[in-house]
């Protein structure tokens, strides 16, 4: 059984629901995974070949070792999934279950079957090379069709179309600054974005210079940003996920029940970053989790279910990750800051291992220990968390998609998009890109420029008649 903090939380209702045959009690507005969490469950899956346990890793639905399956839904993100009440919750993978997988045989053995093992083996013998395929899909679990009535309720009951001046694609604190910016011009703005406002700047604490309102920790940047967007006139808020783009500048949202076709005359992308995963031996142990990740445990879901940490990074926001971790309640056996000579003292009371190496994560089914090379010798660190910050990449998907379509090509796309001298933040003709998805993290003032630029170019289109069933 996990530690839990007593108290967290105790101002929220409570809400139940049953996950694999077994009742549990969650505080409204927390997510699947932090409610299992809280009661003592942190493997949710198993990776697909050689069954290793897998636990909340990223927060925000970035990597696939959190999936359950809800109300005969599969491939749900229990991490981003808020408990409602009542739900029937089931985790996809492990025989006869996730806890004890007797699958994990396969890790053992896990020599024999290196990676495209069955092509090597199979190559010339087709038959066989079919019926293996069909083998490994059943013991990878995956890919399984919801139940009929959860088909009936994810299927979009109804398409609307719409044609807003500018569309804004993800709303972090730069989208919600574009849409801002956008509205102000006069733009009627579209902006999508799943899930609350504000992205992953509501569980940070770092300076955001917000212009007239001064610099602020960007959790609080992100609300005042929020409420400004909710309170503007010209600008629609979906909570939906921008599928992709089309040709013909089609950007269908799934949102629920509702499938919408948006029209832009404009795009703003700001699809945001993904935290770096570590590289080192067992690595995907439950128990090794990126930084934000734990920072949405603390501060949104508050659960708080480990007992000590060790904090690896090569940044300053890993030392700030200890801190946090230390005022929760959680004791911060050391910082393992993989540069020879951190930028950050140090408080003093958390050890800070300068130059550190990871040499290996220890514990069969979760963390329970880590060995760090640092001075020569190497160290065994009990802990049952390993809290991770060492940067981040841009979630580029979305602008590379539109460099293609603008191409007609996926082999002539160069990388003058890119931040750099002379950058713009334009992609093409009539997208732009902000904020960390650009390489520009809290460049507000940026992302209210290119808003403003996006709404310009819209009005210089000739005027179009609104699409029938526009809403925006």
């Amino acid at each position: 059984m996990m530690s839990r903090r007593p108290g967290v939380g105790r101002d929220r209702p409570t809400v139940t629901f049953t996950f694999e045959g077994r009742t549990i009690t969650a505080r409204q507005g927390q997510s699947i995974a932090a409610a299992l969490l809280a009661n003592g469950v942190d493997i949710l899956t198993r990776s697909f070949k050689y069954r290793r346990p897998r636990g909340y890793t990223c927060g925000f639905d970035a990597c696939p070792n959190c999936p359950v399956t809800v109300d005969g839904l599969p491939g749900v993100a229990a991490c981003t999934t808020e408990v409602r009440g009542g739900e029937r919750v089931h985790r996809e993978r492990g025989w006869p279950s996730a806890d004890l997988d007797l699958l994990r045989v396969t890790d053992v053995l896990s020599r024999f079957f290196g990676a495209g093992f069955q092509f090597r083996h199979f190559a010339k013998h087709p038959r066989l090379s079919h019926l293996w395929e069909r083998v490994m899909a059943a013991v990878a679990g995956a890919g399984r069709l919801p139940t009929p009535g959860a088909a009936r309720a994810a299927q979009a009951r109804r398409v609307v179309t719409a044609s807003p001046d500018v569309l804004v694609v993800g709303g972090g604190l730069s989208g919600c600054a574009a849409a801002l910016g956008a509205a102000e011009r006069g733009a009627r703005v579209l902006l999508a974005n799943r899930g609350p406002l504000g992205g992953r700047s509501r569980v940070r604490r770092h300076p955001v210079d917000t212009g007239a309102d001064g610099t602020l920790p960007a959790c609080e940047a992100a609300q005042l940003l929020a409420r400004r967007v909710a309170a503007a006139e010209h600008i629609t808020v979906v909570d939906g996920t921008v599928v992709g783009a089309f040709e013909e500048g089609v950007f269908p949202i799934a949102e629920g029940a509702v499938l919408r076709e948006v029209r832009p005359r404009a795009v703003v992308v700001a699809t945001g970053s993904y935290e770096l995963p570590p590289l080192f031996p067992n690595n995907d142990r439950p128990g090794v989790v990126l930084a934000d990740a734990v920072r949405r445990l603390i501060h949104v879901d508050q659960v708080v279910p480990w007992r000590s940490a060790v904090v690896v990074t090569d940044r300053a926001a890993g030392h700030e990750l200890a801190a946090e971790l230390g005022e929760a309640g959680v004791a911060v056996r050391a910082v393992a800051d993989l540069r020879a000579r951190p930028d950050f003292p140090g408080t003093g009371r958390v050890p800070v291992l300068a130059g550190a190496r990871v040499a290996r994560v220890i514990g069969r089914r979760r963390v329970r220990a880590i060995e760090i090379e640092h001075a020569g010798r190497r160290r065994r660190l009990p802990c049952d968390l390993v809290g991770v910050a060492l940067g981040e990449r841009p979630a580029d998907e979305l602008v590379l998609q539109l460099r293609y379509l603008d191409a007609g090509t996926t082999t002539a796309v160069t990388d003058d998009w890119r931040p750099g001298d002379g950058f713009s933040g334009r992609v093409t003709e009539t997208a732009w890109v902000v904020g960390s998805a650009a390489g520009r993290g809290g460049d507000l003032s940026h992302a209210y420029a290119i808003g403003g630029r996006a709404a310009e170019h819209a009005a210089r289109q000739d005027p179009e008649p609104p699409v029938s069933g526009d809403d925006s």
